[in-house]
């Protein structure tokens, strides 16, 4: 997993989640720009970005999803 710095990976996560549901190019955009202003690095690409993002949110649904038994009829 390509390392990130916390504080970009923060803007990243809490960018992306919004109610409004933007596009991950425009989050990664946004928070690339902030990287640039306040000095955080390393910053990886958009594409690594992405996978980990997947790679998270994949993990919490399968957390929070509830185990279905089904009954042998």
């Amino acid at each position: 997993m390509a390392i990130c710095h916390p504080s970009a990976w923060t803007f990243l996560m809490s960018d992306f989640l919004r109610p409004e549901k933007p596009s991950f190019s425009a989050c990664y955009r946004r928070m690339h720009h902030a990287a640039r202003k306040y000095s955080w690095s390393p910053i990886p690409s958009e594409s690594s970005l992405r996978r980990r993002m997947l790679r998270v949110l994949a993990e919490q649904r399968s957390r929070s999803a509830p185990i279905v038994i089904r009954r042998e009829r």
